[in-house]
């Protein structure tokens, strides 16, 4: 019998109505026995029941009553708990309420979005809930047990005869606490549970049908992405897109399990497969464009003589100790540029630029308001003449390039230019690439 993963984004999640779509496509394949859900998504003005959540901790952490907050995360689930008949499930939110209020831990406040829409659904499909704490295991530093959740996973999914709701995004560490995955945690949980059961597809439901070339709200002219291998992905998760968390495809990865984006909307499409049997025709291609806008380009200047490998540890020490979340790192002949998030340099711009004294550089520069802008794909330099010609095409309609990165490998061309001309510089790109 083959093994499906059926994980449901926030999207899916965010309404009775579309709730009303995902029950029904879980019920036609009764492979579909492990069912991973987010919290209810951003739908229609309406905020993430997480962002709420964390809304509330800021204001328990300022002894301020979050009753006016939480009022909106009880009105989204109240309209799917009465759309479905389950009022013996509203004394348990209002249990979580008084929990929150109680326990004052972030990590356990925002992982009740995913805990209770669990629990939602697997009332209405009459299957087991299981807690993502007996699954998702961490070490005392906050590291993933993999060991021990993969063996949990095994003993408690491995071989199932009904149907099961999993929480996504958190897990326990030994020490009892709730410990959350950053944000998208809910498409990593999904991955880890397929691997540790040996999956034949995790299927990932969203409001879209599949990877697109480029951002639909910036151009319609883009297509859909019919395979892309699990490198590509994570390098589009990585460099801006939003489809995938970046690390959810590493555990399917290492089973080489196919992950298969589709839409609820739309779910006789076939979606886009991320896997590494791809075909030919299809590994060669230039893949997407993708971006970042709000970056800061750091230009930082340091005659070489005998310390290299001392000084780029220690900048990578600074780096790490600051969390920064993501760094481009570019080094030429006695310069290093940077780029990285612009609201993180500015938390640690005094601590930064202190610590970069300290390392003798001659001299720094920073720049703000920049975008980050990268072609994805394979064999990116074998493609006639690409690199002249987006070069050529931006300067042509004065987009200044300040930077661009190449990677050995040729999977990715980074470009880095003004924040104002980010949509107008993928415009121009995409129609470059892919407007036929």
């Amino acid at each position: 019998m083959k093994k499906i993963i059926a994980k449901f984004g926030g999207v899916c999640m965010a309404n009775s109505a579309n709730i009303k779509k995902v029950i029904e496509i879980i019920k036609k394949n009764k492979n579909r026995k492990i069912i991973v859900v987010s919290a209810p998504g951003q739908i229609g003005g309406e905020e993430k029941i997480t962002d709420l959540l964390y809304a509330c901790c800021e204001q328990t952490e300022n002894e301020v009553e979050f009753d006016k907050i939480f009022n909106k995360i009880e009105k989204r689930f109240n309209e799917i708990i009465d759309y479905f008949n389950l009022d013996n499930l509203k004394k348990e939110l209002a249990e979580i309420k008084l929990q929150i209020k109680k326990s004052k831990e972030k990590n356990f406040a925002v992982s009740r979005g995913e805990f209770f829409t669990a629990k939602i659904l697997a009332e209405i499909l009459d299957a087991k809930f299981v807690d993502a704490c007996e699954l998702i295991k961490f070490k005392i530093n906050d590291e993933l047990d993999f060991d021990l959740t993969y063996k949990l996973i095994k003993k408690n999914l491995g071989e199932l005869k009904n149907r099961v709701v999993v929480p996504g995004f958190y897990g326990r560490k030994s020490s009892g606490e709730i410990l959350t995955f950053t944000r998208g945690g809910s498409d990593y949980t999904a991955s880890l549970i397929a691997s540790g059961v040996n999956a034949d597809v995790y299927e990932n439901w969203k409001d879209v049908d599949g990877v697109m070339s480029c951002d639909p709200k910036i151009t319609n002219t883009h297509y859909k992405i019919k395979e892309i291998t699990y490198k590509e992905l994570r390098q589009l998760s990585y460099m801006g897109s939003k489809i995938l968390h970046p690390d959810t495809v590493l555990p399917a990865d290492e089973k080489n399990i196919p992950i298969i984006i589709k839409s609820i909307f739309e779910p006789k499409k076939h979606g886009t497969i991320i896997n590494n049997n791809i075909s030919l025709r299809h590994f060669n291609q230039i893949k997407a464009i993708t971006g970042k806008k709000n970056q800061t380009l750091i230009t930082i200047k340091k005659i070489m003589e005998y310390d290299e490998v001392d000084f780029f540890h220690k900048l990578f020490q600074l780096l790490n100790n600051l969390n920064f979340s993501s760094v481009q790192f570019i080094v030429n002949v006695d310069y290093v540029n940077l780029v990285v998030n612009e609201n993180e340099f500015e938390a640690n711009e005094k601590k930064f630029s202190e610590e970069l004294i300290s390392l003798n550089i001659n001299a720094i520069s920073v720049e703000k308001n920049v975008a980050l802008i990268t072609i994805v794909g394979n064999n990116i330099l074998l493609k006639s003449n690409l690199f002249k010609r987006v070069i050529y095409s931006l300067n042509e309609n004065n987009i200044e390039i300040k930077l661009t990165k190449i990677d050995a490998l040729g999977s990715n061309i980074i470009f880095v230019i003004d924040n104002q001309k980010f949509e107008k510089a993928v415009i121009i790109i995409n129609n470059l690439l892919f407007k036929k």
